[in-house]
């Protein structure tokens, strides 16, 4: 089980959308009512998550955690 919690066994897929207002400048200036907004994505990537130089003292657990992204 401590295994699993310091190398779980699964690599989420991180999906990620980006809106680009198209039109900021008219919008401002009154030229258009409506901020026109394009999508662009999803960009998707994997991530690879580890906890490194874990450290058992008494009652407390320090460790860092290690990512690695990959894009799909």
């Amino acid at each position: 089980m401590l295994d699993w919690w310091i190398h779980p066994p699964v690599d989420p897929i991180v999906k990620v959308y980006i809106f680009n207002y198209t039109n900021i400048d008219r919008f401002l200036n009154g030229t258009d009512a409506k901020i026109k907004i394009e999508e662009v994505g999803p960009y998707a990537y994997r991530e690879h998550i580890e906890k490194v130089n874990v450290r058992f003292k008494d009652d407390q657990i320090t460790y860092h955690v290690s990512s690695i992204s990959r894009f799909c």
